[in-house]
């Protein structure tokens, strides 16, 4: 096996975790703007200017509130695994000027 087909292949290894984890996130949030998309019938039931406003900016909230929950929850963890291959990185390189 030749080193590049090693690198790759520690490199899927270290990556399937948080890759994995930003699947099953994408699969929330999917999940949570279907949710917060039931809330847009609010708008065909508006009567007034007030109510078509108002279920507008419900929809905004819930929308708004699960994008950050989301980009939160990605950065988490994409930093998370950025850190351990760096630490990984820097210890196999601070080996190899030994």
């Amino acid at each position: 096996m030749n080193e590049f087909t090693k690198n790759f292949e520690d490199f899927v290894q270290k990556f399937s975790k948080p890759m994995s984890a930003m699947a099953e996130l994408n699969m929330e949030w999917a999940s949570n703007a279907a949710n917060a998309a039931e809330s847009l019938g609010d708008l065909l039931k508006a009567k007034k200017a007030e109510d078509f406003i108002e279920a507008q900016m419900n929809y905004i909230k819930k929308m708004n509130n699960s994008a950050m929950d989301y980009m939160q929850k990605a950065t988490k963890i994409l930093s998370e695994a950025g850190k351990e291959y760096s630490d990984e990185y820097a210890k196999k390189h601070k080996a190899d000027k030994k």
